[in-house]
């Protein structure tokens, strides 16, 4: 077990195991040219991944702040589970961005952030349902006072 050999991420130079560390998740001799070949790979690994978010529509920003202001009118500023009134609300998307869900007021709802943790905790499609009849009820008092 001592005799395990390992290969340094910054200079590829093999090492055992027990005269290496890991530095930002990755073996290294503890050379600080190594310490800069790593820093510079994981500069360029976050440049490209962003860079492909971007070419392919997935970068998200979050709900403009207009309209998470007129969700959380809309809900009362209450949590729409806990129907408490928190500090820390959040809205929430019933259909995930992922899975196409869109920033149509149809889709959001206010919870506090409690919920929210239990909401994805427990999976958001047990609560689609429940959470698309609020909507719809929300949409035909709407439509009947417009």
């Amino acid at each position: 077990m001592g005799n395990r050999k390992v290969i340094c991420a910054g200079c590829s130079g093999i090492y055992l195991a027990e005269r290496t560390h890991f530095y930002r998740k990755k073996r290294c001799c503890g050379l600080d040219d190594c310490y800069a070949v790593i820093d510079k790979k994981i500069k360029h690994s976050n440049y490209e991944k962003q860079r492909r978010k971007y070419s392919n529509g997935t970068h998200r920003r979050g709900v403009e702040p207009s309209l998470r202001k007129l969700i959380m009118d809309r809900d009362n500023n209450i949590c729409v589970l806990c129907c408490e009134d928190k500090d820390r609300l959040q809205v929430h998307h019933i259909v995930p961005v992922s899975k196409s869900g869109s920033d149509h007021e149809s889709n959001l709802i206010t919870l506090c952030s409690q919920c929210h943790t239990i909401v994805h905790q427990k999976g958001d499609e047990r609560y689609v349902e429940e959470f698309k009849d609020y909507t719809k009820i929300w949409e035909r008092e709407t439509a009947k006072s417009g």
